[in-house]
């Protein structure tokens, strides 16, 4: 290895040792901020899912009950036909395993868009 080429590969590695130098005293920035995490908590804490005995889904137009009874889930609208209840019993597994990913805050004048007003409070959602 000549002269010439010995001092080239000197002066790289001073270059190289004054970076790394230079990156450790700023600091590792951001990255040391982010953390990961999969410990989330659930949207319901404590269901308690062989005491469920009613399951009302409602939308701003229509209505579907599902009580349990001696015989096993019904439809209530359709007379007490029997409902699956295979399908029923997925879905309790699935809500009771249901995990928050994000908690948007929004103020109320957004609740109508999303669907969120309380009917018990005679708030309506207008049909569009």
């Amino acid at each position: 290895m000549g002269q010439k080429a010995l001092i080239r590969l000197l002066v790289i590695f001073a270059v190289l040792g004054a970076v790394a130098l230079l990156l450790k005293a700023i600091g590792p920035g951001k990255v040391d901020t982010v953390t990961a995490t999969t410990d989330r908590s659930k949207v319901f804490d404590n269901l308690p899912i062989n005491d469920v005995a009613q399951i009302r889904v409602k939308t701003y137009d229509s209505e579907l009950n599902l009580k349990k009874s001696d015989q096993g889930w019904q439809v209530v609208e359709r007379d007490n036909f029997a409902a699956k209840e295979s399908a029923i019993v997925e879905f309790l597994r699935k809500a009771w395993d249901l995990k928050i990913v994000q908690t948007p805050e929004i103020g109320e004048s957004q609740f109508a868009r999303l669907n969120l007003l309380d009917p018990a409070k005679g708030q309506d959602v207008e049909k569009t």
